[in-house]
């Protein structure tokens, strides 16, 4: 019996590498703003103090209206599309 190599066995699709590189609290998938931007060059996160990570403060509809520690993610994370030049 051979087996035939299909490289999207190990291959992680477009979609599952901004699933993956997406972060809770963010507003929208990361990696959907403009190129070569992050979530600290927006107007709508803030940065914890003294830590290089903070929160997404953009409500959306349905959004929760209270942020948690656990809702806190880098600043270095791709944009999302509601990115807002700070």
């Amino acid at each position: 019996m051979t087996l035939l190599a299909n490289p999207n066995l190990t291959k992680a699709s477009p979609l599952e590498e901004r699933i993956a590189s997406t972060h809770r609290g963010m507003a929208y998938w990361a990696g959907t703003g403009p190129g070569g931007t992050t979530c600290g060059e927006c107007s709508h996160f803030k940065l914890k103090r003294g830590l290089p990570e903070g929160y997404c403060m953009l409500r959306l509809p349905g959004a929760k209206k209270a942020r948690t520690d656990a809702d806190a993610f880098p600043a270095a994370t791709a944009s999302c599309r509601h990115f807002k030049a700070s």
